[in-house]
């Protein structure tokens, strides 16, 4: 097992979990090897979920009936700020995200301390349902209209979010938002001036896992609805349309530029 890192940030992890059973206890084991302080959202789970979750030394959020991942999401935001976090750090507990990237945020993290970072998946072409992947190269397109900047892998919940570009208060999450309420956090967050950085991952989709709760073709309808709405609000925002097609690349944070960040870290 790694030696536990002092991490120079308070970073905060928060795994929302519904009925993960299978996969959640090896999340938790991983992500303790690098990260103390958990926070484990129980969404209505009705399997052993919940058992799971009390044998570690983590904080669990139960909500007795499902509210949906944003709602749960921004229930571990308002505890995050409450203890005084620097950052939260956000990880499917279904096994798709490895921990052992967790070492790339923290180092990103304290070497662009006003950046949000996103999960960059290097294998989802090969590997990912093609589907799901149609659906969300749809959605990095609407997305990064909106925010105003091209952006790529917008529907990976695998995230590194600076705690000051999170709501200030808690908005109104429904069911029905579901995945689209990270979409609006994403955006929110660029329009208050935070930039956005890749981190690369690579994931695990098993044959054996349980289908996912992301639906292609309802839920790009929901994001694309959010991205609409921040496109009036923007008079359409074409500036923005014009970085989509025209403008440079999100940077994705290579071994070379983590290599950096990671021996600065150390240095100081």
């Amino acid at each position: 097992m790694p030696c536990l890192q002092v991490n120079p940030m308070e970073i905060i992890a928060i795994i929302p979990a519904l009925n993960e059973e299978k996969t959640l206890q090896a999340v938790i084991e991983g992500t303790l090897e690098y990260i103390q302080n958990i926070i484990v959202i129980s969404d209505g789970s009705t399997d052993r979920t919940q058992a799971i979750i009390n044998q570690y030394p983590v904080q669990c959020i139960q909500n007795p009936t499902r509210l949906g991942k944003g709602a749960s999401l921004l229930k571990a935001f308002a505890l995050a700020k409450e203890q005084q976090a620097d950052a939260v750090l956000t990880l499917d507990a279904d096994g798709q995200h490895l921990p052992q990237f967790l070492p790339d945020f923290i180092n990103a993290a304290t070497h662009y301390p006003e950046s949000l970072l996103i999960g960059v998946r290097q294998n989802k072409t090969a590997h990912a349902p093609k589907l799901r992947h149609m659906a969300n190269c749809i959605a990095d397109f609407w997305i990064s209209w909106a925010a105003g900047s091209r952006l790529k892998d917008t529907q990976c919940g695998y995230r590194l979010y600076p705690i000051k570009s999170l709501p200030k208060t808690s908005e109104q999450c429904s069911l029905s938002d579901g995945f689209s309420d990270e979409s609006r956090l994403l955006i929110n967050s660029l329009w208050q001036g935070y930039s956005c950085l890749g981190v690369p991952i690579s994931t695990i989709y098993k044959e054996d896992a349980r289908p996912s709760y992301f639906h292609p073709s309802k839920d790009v309808m929901r994001i694309i609805r959010i991205v609409a709405t921040k496109l009036l609000q923007k008079k359409f925002n074409l500036p923005g349309l014009y970085q989509v097609i025209f403008g440079p690349p999100m940077t994705i944070l290579n071994n070379n530029l983590l290599k950096q960040a990671k021996e600065e870290r150390y240095n100081d």
